[in-house]
């Protein structure tokens, strides 16, 4: 008895944390990457950048590989402005609220390849 009362007190206590991953989730968006140019042959191994846009701060997180991340340099182009990032660590959180709708990512690097992306904020207004 003891060890079915202990079960479902276990599945009940995992069952809400289930909910709540979805909710975080939902506020953050995939930003779709392509790759312009391929790493040179000697970084093959290199992890491509993942790019997620996140509603509720309107803020622009890239991941990148996490030992070459220092290779990579990220350009954000509107109509208006662009604006040059160099990563300073594999996460790169950028705050995209005060910008266009509309922002065209780059992520160049020498050896590492290049990535293009593009992030329209308006599509993603009325998701949440």
């Amino acid at each position: 008895m003891k060890a079915k009362l202990i079960l479902i007190i276990l599945l009940l206590s995992f069952f809400p944390s289930l909910f709540a991953s979805d909710e975080i989730n939902e506020n953050k968006k995939n930003v779709v990457l392509s790759s312009s140019s391929v790493p040179a042959p000697h970084m093959i191994d290199v992890d491509e950048p993942e790019a997620y846009y996140t509603i509720s701060t309107a803020t622009l997180s890239i991941e990148l590989d996490p030992v070459e991340y220092a290779e990579f340099t990220i350009i954000l182009s509107t109509a208006y402005a662009c604006i040059d990032y160099v990563a300073t660590s594999a996460t790169v959180n950028i705050p995209v609220g005060a910008l266009d709708d509309v922002i065209e990512i780059y992520i160049e690097s020498d050896d590492c390849g290049c990535y293009y992306g593009v992030l329209d904020q308006s599509a993603y207004t009325n998701t949440y």
